[in-house]
C-alpha cells in the first residue's frame, strides 16, 4: 500500500442527527472520505482481518486522511473484531 495515512478522524452519530450532511461537507472540503466503513464485519477470519482492515482504510482514504462514521454498535463490532485478532496472534 503506497499511501501513508497522516491523519484520521471518527465522527460519532445517532440516527437522524445530520451526520450525512457533515460527512458531505468534510468530503467536499478535502478532509477525507468519511463513511460508515465499519457498519458490517470486515471478515470473520482473524488470520486475514488486519489485511482486510488495512485494505479498507487504504481504499477509503483521501490525500492521506481517513475518516469514518460510527454509531455505538459499529464501534462495538469493531472492538470485538480487534479483540479477536489480538487473541488469534
Amino acid at each position: 500500500m503506497d499511501t501513508c495515512i497522516t491523519r484520521s478522524f471518527t465522527l460519532t452519530f445517532t440516527m437522524r442527527s445530520g451526520s450525512n450532511a457533515i460527512c458531505d461537507l468534510l468530503r467536499g472540503n478535502g478532509l477525507g472520505n468519511p463513511g460508515e466503513w465499519f457498519q458490517n464485519p470486515i471478515v470473520a477470519n482473524p488470520d486475514v482481518w488486519m489485511e482486510e482492515f488495512l485494505k479498507l482504510v487504504e481504499q477509503n482514504q483521501a490525500e492521506g486522511i481517513f475518516g469514518s462514521k460510527m454509531a455505538i454498535y459499529h464501534r462495538l463490532r469493531l472492538d470485538e473484531s480487534l479483540r479477536r485478532v489480538q487473541i488469534g496472534r
